[in-house]
């Protein structure tokens, strides 16, 4: 049949390409005007970023054509014998084009005002739309400002016109195959516009954050989506009077250096020591590790006996919490020390929180690296990780030479091998996090996995021991086992007797029964937060047990200062090793589930919580877990009850308020 365009199609295909055309020439002019100083500093990141700007332009082009594509596409349409549907495209087409075109005009003032991109955050100066139209008319040509718009406008209406009435000269006819492919072709190809590349995950905005310098991530960012974008986030959700109120709380309990609630100063300046060697450090998020799933808590089943051996070399805390019950969120909250209490989405989608002064920066004179067997584009953590390590290299789908397991990417298994081949050819120090997937839904476990063996039980005897398929539990097995395997891998390269390892849950996970935790751990929900941290590192930590309660925002706190290294520290994160026993000992829980969302605050033996639901104090681990001790422990209460809404607030603050130092 061969590639024969009709009219419409050819109609369309055309106005797609002058809508990119028009982005693409935007996108030079901003350049032009912004971009000249940092063009010979930094040509690489500035090509990288004009090519993703380049994709998020012709994504926008493919929205910007929409109108007219769907009005050429009405089945039976009679569109060139039409004067009022040639009308409705160039009106439609017209209106969004000048929609489109007014945000590009207002993102180049906002930019050169401020220095970023416009985002929802501008809308602040139409509350004195007065002053703000003054102060633009003494700051800009504005006469020149508007005319220029207004012709391009009207030049988009006029240009239109031209191609409509081109396209009404004579075209034979043609047969319902021949047009239902050119629909199909041109369907599909918007499509590709839109998604924007070839893998599983589209292209997303924190691509643009690939880069720690702000002029290049800004380069790369489409104006338009990003204002879409940003819009999702429109109120930050934080209280600056509350989180003052609060201030001497948090203060107090984070130990800060010279505390001053004006300014809301968080800082902790830690000195490092001088070691004998620089050690690696190595972080492992292990995918829904809930403690009572395993072995070293005491589950019947055995899914984690490799665990529950290394538990025994290392320093073990069993009463470890995460923030919050989602991968997205435990991987914001280990990276940055911050709980992630957003409400709209996770905070690794929130533009205006990408962001963060991460003490993994800190880390001088180290090679950094992420490994996930997925994509980055995953809940968009590229930005967080990206846009604030220096230096960062991250291992993802495209960078291995084993095949996909599954949505996820590629096994653990796999995972751990290529993370061990990175290290063993490092001659620097290095800190890195690992990532894994696998006990997560679909629960998919390779075929051929070296000696794996798979595990069988009933469903009943699954059931009273915290699983719900005999899926679910393999797959733990089979994280467990890709983990043992790492281990004899790294054994046998010089980078493990100087590396300090630590494993810990992204978060947990509930279950209809756990008879193997707390009597009130299951009503109370904290085994979906309650999972095992273990710190291997037999040349700098003596291996035991702490029943101290502590977070997994205190995670990469407690890595750098083992490493030996000097940092500010201006998140909530502690180093839970120099914790003294008078300390409290408490970790922050949040669930975004219920509106308004859940907070609460456990302790050694008290739970505080406040929800819609429940509020109260209480034993999580008496057999009279339901009783509430409000009354009779007010001091408790008020400790716990003040603490817990302190985190709060603070961690909202602290989402918008700790940029990269």
């Amino acid at each position: 049949m061969g590639l024969r365009l009709v009219r419409s199609a050819k109609l369309y295909l055309v106005y797609l390409a002058l809508c990119v055309l028009t982005l693409l020439l935007m996108r030079v002019a901003f350049f032009l005007t912004f971009g000249r100083g940092v063009a010979g500093v930094l040509s690489q990141d500035l090509w990288r970023a004009a090519y993703l700007g380049a994709k998020f332009d012709v994504r926008l082009a493919a929205f910007m054509s929409l109108p007219l594509g769907l009005l050429l596409s009405i089945p039976k349409t009679t569109f060139f014998g039409s004067p009022g549907l040639q009308k409705a495209a160039k009106i439609l087409s017209t209106a969004f084009f000048a929609l489109i075109m007014c945000i590009y005009f207002f993102d180049f003032g906002f930019f050169g005002y401020l220095d970023t991109r416009l985002s929802v955050a501008g809308f602040k100066f139409f509350e004195n739309p007065l002053i703000s139209l003054g102060m633009l008319n003494e700051s800009y040509p504005l006469f020149w400002i508007v005319f220029g718009y207004f012709a391009l406008v009207v030049g988009h209406y006029w240009l239109l016109g031209i191609l409509i009435r081109r396209g009404m000269a004579y075209s034979p006819p043609v047969s319902k195959k021949i047009k239902s492919f050119n629909f199909s072709f041109c369907f599909i190809l918007m499509m590709l516009c839109i998604y924007g590349k070839f893998a599983y995950y589209p292209l997303r905005w924190s691509e643009a954050y690939f880069s720690t310098h702000s002029f290049v991530s800004n380069f790369a960012l489409n104006p338009a989506l990003y204002l879409y974008e940003t819009a999702k986030f429109a109120k930050h959700d934080y209280d600056i009077e509350k989180t003052r109120s609060y201030y001497p709380t948090v203060a107090r309990f984070l130990g800060v250096d010279k505390p001053n609630a004006k300014r809301l100063s968080y800082v902790r300046r830690v000195s490092g020591q001088t070691l004998p060697q620089q050690p690696n450090v190595v972080i492992i998020l292990l995918e829904s590790l809930a403690a009572d799933k395993t072995s070293i808590f005491g589950n019947k089943l055995d899914p984690t006996p490799f665990l529950a051996s290394l538990a025994k070399e290392s320093l073990l805390f069993t009463k470890f919490f995460t923030p919050t019950e989602a991968t997205a969120r435990g991987v914001f909250a280990s990276i940055t020390g911050i709980p992630d209490v957003s409400i709209v989405k996770t905070s690794t989608r929130n533009p205006f929180v990408v962001n963060q002064n991460t003490i993994v920066n800190q880390f001088t004179d180290y090679e950094k690296f992420y490994f996930l067997g997925g994509s980055a584009n995953w809940g968009n953590i590229r930005g967080i990780i990206s846009h604030n390590i220096d230096g960062v290299k991250i291992y993802e789908e495209g960078s291995f030479a084993a095949a996909h397991n599954d949505v996820w990417g590629i096994s653990d298994l796999e995972l751990f091998k290529e993370a061990d081949s990175v290290f063993a050819k490092q001659s620097k120090p290095f800190i890195s996090f690992i990532q894994t997937a696998g006990f997560h839904r679909p629960y998919t476990i390779p075929k051929g996995a070296e000696d794996f063996e798979l595990a069988k039980f009933d469903s009943k005897t699954l059931e009273e021991n915290s699983f719900y398929s005999l899926d679910q539990l393999n797959s733990l097995r089979f994280e467990d086992f890709s983990l043992e395997k790492f281990f004899e891998m790294a054994r046998k390269s010089p980078y493990f007797e100087n590396t300090i390892f630590i494993m810990l849950g992204d978060h947990g996970l509930p279950a209809t029964k756990s008879p193997n935790a707390p009597p009130g751990f299951n009503f109370y929900k904290l085994i979906a937060h309650h999972t095992p941290l273990l710190i291997y590192a037999p040349k700098w930590v003596k291996p035991g047990v702490s029943d101290r309660v502590v977070s997994q925002v205190d995670v990469v706190a407690t890595a750098a200062s083992l490493a030996g290294q000097s940092f500010t520290n201006t998140t909530l994160g502690r180093n839970i090793l120099a914790l003294k026993g008078g300390e409290p000992s408490y970790a922050f829980l949040y669930s975004w589930h219920e509106l308004p969302p859940k907070i609460s605050l456990v302790g050694a033996d008290y739970y505080y919580v406040d929800s819609p639901q429940l509020k109260g104090l209480y034993l999580h681990s008496d057999p009279d877990f339901k009783k509430d001790w409000s009354a009779e422990k007010p001091e408790i209460l008020k400790e716990m009850s003040d603490l817990a809404r302190g985190l709060y607030y603070t961690s909202q603050y602290m989402l918008y308020n700790n940029p990269k130092l």
